[in-house]
């Protein structure tokens, strides 16, 4: 079964899915504030599970498309090693199946303290940075990796915010590049043979 097939399904599927969801999501607040308080703790956690499912169908299914699409053309293998440091399951399971399928070598880190123990424990050719992360930032772990005298290897942020102050913040930390959130696989992959083509 490929990811068309299963982008399809989840297509026919997600109306079976998004009805009692969407039950549950709109919900009104007055008639939310006529439950009991028990009543009102059982139903946000319905509704919060409602709307994780809701998120993570969203996903799936976006993903799906754009790796249908990648595929659809040629792309030349890369070689190298590749960490990604994002706080966020999904993308980094987004990033290591697009870089796998690029042909590179890839490792995960949750965070910034993950990133500086892979940093120093392997040699990477590339990192692939998330900003935004709880605890130690993608800011402060680049500045952390640069101070450690690791120089050579390009980070690369990963980020929805391109403001030009977000650009210079990156700059003065050592950052090499950006690439936007979601990712866009054709875009991962040039910025990547740039560094290692």
């Amino acid at each position: 079964m490929n990811l068309q097939t299963i982008s399809n399904i989840l297509k026919n599927e997600s109306h079976n899915l998004r009805t009692p969801m969407n039950a549950i999501l709109g919900f009104s607040k007055m008639a939310q504030n006529l439950l009991s308080s028990e009543d009102a703790y059982y139903y946000s956690k319905i509704y919060n599970a409602a709307l994780k499912m809701q998120r993570t169908l969203d996903k799936a299914m976006g993903l799906c498309q754009l790796d249908y699409a990648f595929n659809k053309r040629t792309k030349s293998e890369i070689v190298g090693h590749v960490l990604v440091v994002d706080d966020d399951i999904m993308n980094r399971q987004v990033a290591e199946m697009l870089l796998t399928r690029f042909g590179l070598k890839v490792d995960l880190a949750s965070g910034g303290v993950d990133a500086l123990e892979a940093v120093t424990a392997n040699n990477y050719d590339v990192i692939l940075m998330d900003l935004q992360m709880p605890g130690v930032d993608g800011f402060i772990t680049s500045k952390a990796i640069r101070n450690k005298g690791i120089t050579n290897i390009p980070i690369i942020a990963l980020t929805a915010d391109l403001s030009l102050e977000s650009r210079k913040k990156c700059s003065e930390v050592g950052m090499a590049g950006f690439l936007t959130k979601p990712i866009v696989p054709n875009k991962l992959h040039s910025t990547l043979e740039q560094w290692l083509g």
